[in-house]
């Protein structure tokens, strides 16, 4: 019985490690958006003289934003989630196996039913790539800059959107997100 206990410390240590590196990373991310909100704000205010170039790099910027909030999706989703899952799945067993055990993560389980937090978590990251592509495209059609861009904005905006739908777990069977 001790063992056992030895062995759910163990676990509960990984999955608070594991929950800390995907919290950090969702922080992050929602400041990597205001960070490129912020660098587009300051190159808008250097348009004074209508500079085509300023534009372009404007557009570029809220490209890379939104190329860096899906790197730090794939970290978040892809990488630690699938890990913290991993350690609560088999948190979950023991508790099932031993019900003398608090049943914690058998009640968490049933707190979202359908995976409704990793469908939430899916959402914010669509949103949060989407929001600088959005805005590079209305510069681009504001600004009147080269269709390319505009279907570059559009392109990148469907292929993330896509992706991050479909590769992030839709239901996961105990997910802790």
């Amino acid at each position: 019985m001790n063992d056992h206990w030895e062995l759910i410390k163990t676990i509960t240590e990984a999955e608070h490690h594991f929950n800390n590196l995907c919290f950090k990373i969702r922080t992050l991310a929602s400041t990597w958006l205001l960070a490129t909100f912020a660098g587009v704000g300051f190159l808008i205010t250097k348009t004074i003289d209508q500079s085509l170039n300023i534009a372009n790099l404007t557009v570029l910027l809220c490209w890379a934003g939104s190329v860096g909030i899906f790197t730090l999706w794939i970290l978040d989703i892809q990488i630690y989630q699938k890990m913290l899952n991993a350690w609560f799945e088999q948190r979950r067993a023991i508790e099932h196996q031993h019900p003398e055990f608090p049943q914690i993560h058998q009640a968490i389980t049933k707190t979202q039913p359908g995976g409704r937090a990793t469908s939430l978590i899916k959402l914010y990251y669509i949103a949060l790539c989407s929001v600088p592509l959005l805005l590079a495209f209305y510069l681009c059609l504001y600004k009147d800059l080269a269709p390319l861009f505009s279907l570059g904005s559009i392109g990148l905006l469907a292929i993330v959107s896509v992706v991050i739908y479909r590769l992030s777990p839709s239901r996961q069977q105990g997910s802790t997100d």
